[in-house]
């Protein structure tokens, strides 16, 4: 590094940092991204990888729109006016052609002129690994580290273009939809850069139409709505020549005056979204924001309040619902429990779900440790944080059954395994859906039953001495003596290797915390719902009742939310359902539950696609 430079450029430094090197970063150590990762959970680190990051200082914002923050917009305005470009100096040089043109071919004054770089600034960030962003196969989000890394390498011989596709719909900017920008090679195959940023714009599509879009749902120009004919397997690099060649060789002509502030060549792509052709394709409306022009005047914000958009939420109830779980604070005081897992077992030809006990204690138990104070509260239950195997799970136990009373240690038990059944009979049912779906080739956002355990607290006492080796953890609610006061048919005892257990029993699941959970269906309310989702979870609920032989309906579902296409599936939990026994659990209303499905229930695209026996309404296209 050139002498003096240390103060002008700081390497993000330290363990499982980015490394990348920033103009104007002045603080040893991390960058503001990488320090906010450092301290946050795996489960965050996606939506903190997506925030826009300042080149030049490392600072992220959400409200950043450009490569560098104002501050060190600035800054480099000032270096740029302050800079003479010499011949004799060696340390101001001109960055290297970044265009393969044939030749014969002129290359633009606008594209020499792209800026002036200090290769001294850059020539220590040779030594950082490059493979986790010279890829092919990953989308490299425009970050500062990011940004470094690549200006380090030979851009004579490995190229890189910056890729913007903005969504329009009626030839205007689709302010509904954010706009794709990515870094990649240019001997990237374009079609695949474009499909990435299709599944980035369904990503905001999804949260308010049943439907994704595809390729073929949109008209590809460039600037002005200008016509372009790309072949099927160009390369990256090809299509800027192409643009370029339209352009007169003028990069300035290629993309709007706001996406201009990049340090590579822009290839800038409008994507146009034919809204009839997508509805006649889907049979789906496009979202309520862009399904009609909207009128001059205030509030025209399709994210306004009181816009088309949110006022399409309220009216189909899909928003409305509150789910009965919230966030779970960090673990408090804990106490070490043993645990005795039962086996969950299920019939594959006809769903019957079973939990049993094995007379084997051996590989069968676990340590755990368990808050002593609830941390979440359900309708009916307690929620607390639980550490097993490293993992971090929630352990429910009931505190009510709707009768007033205490719940006994075999009312607990009895109502745990009642639900953790039911969340079986979702997971065969969700499988075997997911399965016609595919075969079928019908489009439907990606969802998973929570994985769960059974378990019962141990308090065991041996036959020869009859004392107890455990004592019941603050959690499960339990006293010693009112315990050993319990008559023989209130402590739920089984025997296991000449031991007796019992004690409370527990239903783990897999925590889901940092996300925002959805409710999409109450006890006996079942909205329809108009993003896809939403909508999934209705064709869902429809395709369960039918190959139930019309005797299950599943309700109160509620679940994690995700609308980012890098992130995991939907966790559905906390499941209820209506049977025609009406005995699977709190709030089963027999048949009554089941007709409540039935008349409320709307048959959207899906059911029809899925050929599932029309309930009574269907959901009517709006002209």
């Amino acid at each position: 590094m050139a002498e003096g430079a240390g103060d002008l450029v700081q390497s993000c430094t330290g363990e499982n940092t980015c490394l990348g090197l920033f103009e104007h970063k002045t603080a040893p150590g991390r960058c503001q991204k990488c320090a906010i990762l450092a301290n946050s959970p795996e489960t965050e680190h996606t939506r903190i990888l997506a925030i826009p990051q300042c080149s030049g200082c490392g600072v992220i914002s959400q409200r950043l729109t450009t490569e560098y923050c104002g501050l060190c917009a600035n800054k480099n305005q000032k270096n740029i006016d302050n800079q003479v470009p010499s011949s004799a100096s060696p340390t101001t040089v001109l960055p290297a052609t970044i265009l393969s043109l044939s030749q014969g071919q002129s290359v633009s004054a606008s594209l020499r002129n792209l800026g002036q770089y200090n290769r001294n600034n850059w020539k220590d960030a040779a030594h950082i690994n490059e493979s986790g962003i010279r890829t092919q196969q990953s989308t490299v989000p425009i970050t500062g580290a990011n940004m470094a890394i690549l200006r380090s390498s030979n851009l004579a011989t490995n190229e890189c273009y910056v890729f913007i596709l903005e969504p329009f719909v009626r030839t205007k900017p689709c302010m509904f939809l954010s706009t794709f920008e990515v870094i990649r090679e240019s001997t990237t195959k374009f079609s695949d850069i474009v499909s990435n940023g299709i599944s980035s714009l369904n990503s905001s599509w999804e949260q308010d139409c049943e439907a994704s879009l595809v390729r073929s749902d949109f008209r590809f120009t460039r600037m002005n709505n200008v016509h372009i004919e790309i072949e099927p397997q160009a390369l990256f690099k090809d299509v800027l020549q192409l643009i370029l060649r339209d352009s007169g060789q003028n990069l300035d002509k290629t993309a709007p005056p706001k996406f201009r502030s990049r340090k590579f060549p822009i290839v800038y792509i409008e994507a146009h979204i034919e809204l009839a052709k997508f509805e006649n394709r889907t049979g789906a409306r496009a979202p309520d924001a862009l399904s009609k022009p909207q009128k001059r005047g205030r509030n025209t914000s399709f994210l306004a309040s009181g816009s088309a958009l949110k006022r399409s939420c309220l009216t189909t109830g899909s928003r409305s619902l509150k789910s009965s779980f919230a966030l779970h604070p960090p673990m408090a005081n804990a106490t070490t429990a043993t645990l005795f897992f039962g086996n969950h077992i299920t019939d594959p030809t006809n769903a019957i779900q079973s939990i049993t006990w094995s007379p084997d204690a051996d590989g069968l138990s676990g340590s755990v440790m368990i808050e002593n104070i609830h941390s979440g509260k359900g309708k009916s239950k307690f929620v607390f944080k639980v550490t097993y195997n490293k993992l971090s799970y929630v352990a429910k136990r009931c505190y009510t059954l709707g009768k007033g009373t205490t719940v006994s240690i075999i009312a607990n038990r009895d109502e745990l395994i009642r639900e953790a059944i039911t969340l079986g009979r979702a997971k065969f049912f969700l499988e075997n859906f997911k399965g016609e779906c595919e075969s079928e080739d019908i489009d439907i956002s990606d969802f998973e039953v929570t994985d769960f355990l059974v378990a019962r607290e141990g308090v065991i006492a041996t036959d020869a001495s009859d004392t107890l080796s455990f004592i019941p953890s603050p959690a499960s609610g339990i006293k010693l003596s009112d315990y050993q006061a319990l008559s023989d048919d209130q402590k739920d005892e089984i025997i296991m290797d000449n031991k007796i257990i019992s004690s409370v029993t527990w239903l783990l699941e897999r925590e889901q915390s940092n996300i925002h959970f959805r409710k999409y269906s109450g006890t006996l309310e079942h909205p329809h719902h108009t993003d896809k989702q939403g909508a999934t979870i209705n064709v869902f609920q429809h395709f369960t009742y039918l190959n139930s032989n019309k005797t299950l309906v599943l309700a109160d579902i509620q679940g994690s939310e995700s609308h980012n296409p890098s992130n995991k599936a939907g966790i559905l939990f906390d499941l209820m359902s209506h049977t025609q026994s009406g005995d699977s659990g709190a709030g089963d209303h027999g048949e009554d539950g089941i007709q409540s499905f039935i008349v409320q229930h709307k048959c959207g695209q899906r059911c029809i696609q899925m050929g599932l026996e029309n309930l009574g309404d269907t959901e009517e296209e709006e002209d």
